[in-house]
C-alpha cells in the first residue's frame, strides 16, 4: 500500500539528489522531471528527461 507522506519524502529525496547532480527539475503538468542536457558547442541539447513522481511512486509500491 502507498504511503502519500513516504512519497512525498521519496520525491524530496530524489528532486535534491538530481539537482546536487547537476541536472534541471522541472513540473510539467504536476509531474516533477528530471532532465539531462547535453552541451555540444554553443547549443545545449536535452538527452533524456525522468518522472521523478513516477519514479517516487515505484520505489514507494516496492518498500509498502
Amino acid at each position: 500500500m502507498s504511503n502519500p507522506n513516504r512519497r512525498e519524502q521519496i520525491l524530496d529525496l530524489l528532486i535534491q539528489e538530481f539537482r546536487d547532480d547537476g541536472h534541471t527539475v522541472i513540473t510539467e503538468e504536476g509531474d516533477v522531471y528530471a532532465t539531462v542536457l547535453v552541451q555540444r558547442g554553443p547549443v545545449t541539447i536535452p538527452a533524456a528527461k525522468f518522472n521523478l513522481s513516477t519514479l517516487a511512486n515505484q520505489i514507494d509500491r516496492r518498500i509498502g
